[in-house]
């Protein structure tokens, strides 16, 4: 096959942009119905004391929460667009849209531009999750934005010098993912896949143990800066108030949770999230399959999967709308799969895709 010349590769590259586009307003306009369906117990608690935050209030003293402040700021600027259940689902809408790109990015730099686009095109229609309340301003999707961010900035440097142990101009990249890393987790505290996922990217490179520690500690000074702004705010509120809204009250409520409750608890969850998930499970265990035999930075996509999978079973509920932490590396790995599908044979490539959504 002759290679492409630059300006037909140009074009083609452009198509490609212009696809993924197309599909990030697909994914807000599949969202967009749901502006006016009505809000959750959730989403309304938190556009309460938002909108009482902005109104002279203090957060985790006049007003408890057991969220970070990211996830309430975030609220707090919803709220000042307008004090309406459409506002808050406006969230969602953006975030449906900014995830998708993310992606089609992820996976242009994982894969292929077939994978990009079978990345966006899961993510776009199977990541509305009805089921899973995927379309909802929950905190797990505000996490999810920044958390994979943090991921696509991991792999971004990877992607360049990241294998020959030297110091390399993309070394902000690590930062920006530790940056990253930290929002999500000032969204919901166990949105820490992100910053886990930057951090062995940054040490499993290969290099000397030096080197290694500087990438990590790249990635962690990355981390203290959101982190460092959400503790002084807290200081500033009264700590120990800070400290058990963020933490304590969680812990106490969760992180005590018997083995057999949980197990029980996941049992009962299974069936009710299963129909949203279950074909884009099936096809990113084959992405999983392709991950595992091939080489390059390809270990990543099952990785990040499975630190979501720790993240979710650290708080101990299983609501429908935790599973939406697992919406991402899923579309992801499917897209793994079916793109390597795709290559050898296009219809079943395609089918597969159609089975993901």
């Amino acid at each position: 096959m002759p290679a492409l010349s630059a300006s037909d590769e140009h074009r083609r590259r452009r198509r490609a942009l212009l696809a993924v586009g197309l599909l990030a307003l697909a994914a807000a306009g599949l969202r967009v119905p749901f502006m006016w369906t009505g809000i959750g117990a959730d989403e309304g608690g938190y556009a309460f004391i938002a909108h009482e935050w902005a109104h002279g209030a203090h957060l985790y003293r006049d007003l408890f929460v057991d969220r970070p402040q990211g996830l309430m700021l975030l609220y707090r600027a919803l709220t000042d667009v307008a004090y309406q259940a459409w506002a808050i689902r406006l969230g969602a809408v953006i975030c449906g849209a900014l995830l998708t790109l993310i992606m089609a990015a992820l996976g242009a730099m994982l894969g292929t531009r077939v994978t990009a686009l079978c990345a966006a095109t899961i993510f776009a229609v199977a990541g509305v999750a009805p089921r899973i309340e995927g379309f909802t301003m929950e905190g797990e999707l505000a996490a999810a934005v920044p958390a994979a961010a943090a991921v696509a900035c991991a792999v971004r440097w990877r992607g360049g010098d990241g294998d020959t142990g030297r110091p390399v101009r993309g070394d902000r990249w690590l930062a920006a993912a530790g940056a990253f890393g930290a929002v999500a987790m000032l969204m919901k505290q166990s949105g820490f896949d992100g910053l886990a996922v930057a951090v062995l990217v940054a040490v499993a490179a290969a290099g000397p143990l030096r080197t290694r520690a500087r990438r990590g500690g790249l990635v962690v000074c990355g981390a203290l800066i959101p982190f460092a702004a959400a503790a002084v705010h807290g200081i500033s509120l009264g700590w120990r108030d800070y400290w058990f809204g963020i933490y304590g009250w969680r812990a106490q409520q969760d992180l005590g949770r018997s083995l057999g409750g949980r197990i029980s608890e996941l049992v009962h969850a299974l069936p009710q999230i299963a129909p949203d998930v279950w074909g884009m499970a099936l096809v990113a265990a084959a992405g999983v399959v392709v991950c595992l035999s091939r080489r390059r930075a390809l270990w990543i996509a099952p990785v990040w999967l499975g630190v979501c999978v720790v993240a979710l079973n650290a708080g101990g509920l299983y609501l429908p709308h935790y599973f939406i932490q697992l919406l991402a590396p899923l579309a992801l790995l499917a897209a793994l799969g079916a793109s390597a599908v795709y290559a050898r044979t296009r219809p079943l490539g395609i089918g597969l895709v159609l089975l993901s959504v």
